[in-house]
């Protein structure tokens, strides 16, 4: 099993890359965003990498990123996203913001995604909520609420107080800053949120 490369780069097209690895090419196919990022050619490369074994070969997928390959397996587990159809949506989207939208069960931004229909937006819905973790980053910080302001954290710790948990509050929070504003107080944040859970409670 091949799950990392380290290589000079030799060539990039559209989908893929060549790596050259010890006087070995090797062709890996990597996500748009990824291939947009790339140093120049006869740059040093790292690559998280997966293989993906069938009768008719073997293809290498690589990632620059550790867990875009650890979301990009996750997606692999779904019904109906084969290993290019996981590759178009992890190259299609931001990382945080695609997780957001898992817990937020925003259909509307799923189906706009490559290959996603509602149908499958709502498998990735049902199957990944319990298998990703919101990322630290997306997390209130202990000092003060860091970037998002200490009436994020207020109204953090005022949900959690009521019984709920943060990876299930903490999405709705991002969208009452987002459609309130940074200066929001701490109690029309909570209200904002309860709505938007009672919402998707509801169905």
């Amino acid at each position: 099993m091949i799950s990392y490369l380290q290589g000079i780069l030799q060539e990039i097209d559209e989908e893929s890359i060549v790596l050259n690895v010890g006087g070995v090419g090797y062709r890996v196919f990597l996500p748009g965003r990824a291939l947009a990022s790339l140093p120049s050619v006869g740059s040093q490369v790292e690559l998280y990498t997966h293989l993906d074994v069938r009768e008719d070969g073997l293809t290498l997928y690589g990632f620059l990123d550790k867990q875009d390959l650890q979301l990009y397996k996750k997606l692999l587990t779904i019904s109906g996203i084969g290993p290019k159809g996981a590759l178009n949506i992890i190259g299609a989207v931001e990382r945080n913001r695609f997780i957001a939208s898992i817990f937020q069960e925003d259909l509307g931004y799923l189906t706009k995604l490559p290959g996603v229909g509602k149908k499958t937006a709502q498998r990735l819905i049902l199957e990944l909520k319990d298998k990703l973790a919101l990322p630290e980053d997306m997390l209130v910080r202990s000092s003060g609420g860091g970037e998002y302001g200490p009436n994020a954290a207020d109204a953090l710790l005022g949900l959690q107080s009521l019984g709920y948990q943060k990876q299930e509050v903490w999405p709705y929070l991002l969208q009452g800053l987002e459609v309130l504003g940074r200066q929001v107080s701490s109690g029309e944040l909570i209200r904002f949120v309860l709505k938007e859970v009672g919402k998707a409670r509801r169905g």
